[in-house]
C-alpha cells in the first residue's frame, strides 16, 4: 500500500491548527506597535515654536524696557539687555519644562504638576505681558495725557473767561447804585425827600454820601481788576497756543513733556492772576453793608425809608451772583505715566495689547494644551479607553466585546514588574 508522506512531493502539507491568542497578548502587541510608531515621530515638535516665541518675546521686552527706564546711559542699556535677556530666558525655560514635562505628567495623572505648570506659564506670561504692553504703548499714552491736559486747560480758562465777563455786570450794578445814591443825596440836600425835615447836609445826607463813595471805589476796583484780568487772559491765550505747538512738535515725547510742563506752570500763574483780579469779596462786603441799612438817630421814619432803599440795592447786587459761579481750578500737572497708566489706557491701543497677549500668554498655553491632548491620545491608543473591536469574542457566543481597561499600575506606559 502506498502511503503518502506528509510534506513530500506527493501531496500538500496539512494545515496546522490555528492557535488562539489571548487578550493579554493582543494588548502587548498593540502596545508594541504604538511604541514602534512613536520612534518614527519627531522627538520634540514644540522646540521650534518655543524658540521663536522666546525670540519675539525678547525683542518686544527689550523695546519695552528701554522705554520704561529713564536711564539711557551705558549702564541703562546694560540693564535693559539684562532684563530683556533674563525675561526671555525665564519664559523659554518655564514654558519648555511645563510643555514637555508638565503636560506629560498631567496626562499620566499627576494633576498637581499640571496645575503648577499652568500657573507658572500664566505668571511668567502675565509679567511679560504687563511689561511689553505698557512699554510698547507708553510714549503714545504720554501723548494722549498731554492732549487731555490741553482739554482741561481749555475748560478752566473758559470758566475764568465767563467769570470775567460776569464781572461787567458787577460794574454796571455798582455804577447804577452809585448814581442812584448820588441822586438821593442831591434830593435830600435840596428837598429833604428822605428825612422829611430840614434840607441840607444832615445825617441822612452824610450816610448816603458815604455809601455812594463806597460804590464809586468798588466800581474803580472792579474796573482795575477787569483790566488786569483781561491782560492775564490774553497772555493765557498765547500760552495755550504755545502748549499746542509744544505737544504736537516732532520731538521725542519726553522732550515735549518737559516743555509742556513749563508752559502749564505759566498758565497756572496767569490763572492765579486772573483770580486775584476779581474783587468778589469786596463786592460781597459792600452788598452786606447795603443790606444792613442805616440808622438815623431820632428819625425812625427816615431810618425805615433809607434802609428800604439800601436793602433793595444790596439785593440787586446779590442777584448778579458772580461769586456763586463755579470757577474751575487747574489741577496739578500729571506725573510722568508709568505701567499702570499705560495699562489703564489699554483700550485705546487694544490691537497692540492683543498681540502682546498672544505672544506672551496665548501661544505657550496653546502649546501646553496641545501637548497634553497629544499625550492623552497616545495613552488611550496604547492602553485603551473604550471597548476595542480587535478583542476576541467571549466564548459564550454573546457577541459582546470584552472591555479591557488600562492597568492602574503604570509608569511611563510600562507595567511595573
Amino acid at each position: 500500500m502506498n502511503h503518502i508522506i506528509p510534506g513530500s512531493d506527493f501531496g500538500p502539507d496539512p494545515k496546522s491548527p490555528k492557535k488562539s491568542v489571548s487578550v493579554s497578548e493582543l494588548r502587548r502587541r498593540r502596545r508594541q506597535k504604538v511604541r514602534e510608531q512613536k520612534k518614527t515621530k519627531p522627538r520634540e515638535p514644540y522646540f521650534l515654536p518655543l524658540v521663536l516665541q522666546a525670540c519675539f518675546a525678547c525683542a518686544m521686552l527689550l523695546l519695552a524696557v528701554w522705554t520704561l527706564l529713564t536711564d539711557h546711559s551705558v549702564e541703562g542699556k546694560l540693564k535693559a539687555l539684562l532684563i530683556a535677556g533674563g525675561g526671555a530666558l525665564a519664559s523659554y525655560l518655564i514654558n519648555t519644562l511645563a510643555i514637555q514635562q508638565g503636560a506629560k505628567l498631567w496626562a499620566y495623572g499627576f494633576h498637581v504638576v499640571g496645575v503648577l505648570s499652568v500657573i507658572a506659564i500664566g505668571f511668567t506670561g502675565g509679567a511679560l505681558f504687563a511689561a511689553t504692553a505698557s512699554g510698547l504703548t507708553l510714549k503714545d499714552v504720554a501723548g494722549v495725557v498731554l492732549s487731555e491736559r490741553a482739554q482741561v486747560q481749555a475748560y478752566v480758562v473758559s470758566s475764568r473767561i465767563e467769570s470775567a465777563r460776569r464781572v461787567e455786570r458787577y460794574v454796571a450794578a455798582a455804577s447804577s447804585i452809585s448814581a442812584d445814591l448820588k441822586g438821593f443825596v442831591t434830593c435830600e440836600d435840596s428837598d429833604a425827600c428822605i428825612s422829611g425835615k430840614r434840607a441840607g447836609r444832615g445825617a441822612v445826607t452824610k450816610a448816603l454820601e458815604l455809601l455812594s463813595t463806597r460804590a464809586d471805589q468798588l466800581v474803580s476796583q472792579l474796573k482795575a481788576g477787569q483790566a488786569t484780568g483781561s491782560a492775564a487772559l490774553a497772555s493765557i491765550n498765547g500760552l495755550l497756543a504755545s502748549y499746542q505747538t509744544a505737544i504736537t512738535s516732532g520731538d521725542d515725547v519726553w522732550v515735549r513733556w518737559g516743555a509742556a510742563s513749563l508752559i502749564d506752570a505759566k498758565i497756572g500763574q496767569s490763572l492765579a492772576t486772573v483770580e486775584e483780579s476779581l474783587p468778589i469779596s469786596a463786592v460781597h462786603a459792600y452788598a452786606g453793608e447795603l443790606e444792613a441799612g442805616a440808622v438815623i438817630d431820632g428819625n425812625p421814619g427816615a431810618t425805615t425809608r433809607i434802609t428800604q432803599i439800601l436793602q433793595g440795592h444790596g439785593k440787586r447786587l446779590r442777584e448778579v451772583d458772580v461769586g456763586g459761579v463755579e470757577r474751575a481750578a487747574l489741577p496739578p500737572f500729571p506725573p510722568r505715566p508709568g505701567v499702570t497708566t499705560a495699562l489703564r489706557y489699554g483700550l485705546m491701543f487694544l490691537p497692540i495689547l492683543a498681540l502682546c497677549f498672544v505672544t506672551d500668554l496665548a501661544i505657550p498655553l496653546s502649546l501646553f494644551l496641545l501637548r497634553y491632548t497629544q499625550e492623552r491620545r497616545e495613552i488611550e491608543e496604547e492602553f485603551g479607553r473604550y471597548p476595542n473591536d480587535d478583542d476576541p469574542t467571549p466564548p459564550d457566543g454573546s457577541g459582546r466585546t470584552l472591555k479591557v481597561w488600562p492597568d492602574p499600575k503604570l509608569f511611563d506606559g510600562r507595567h511595573l514588574e
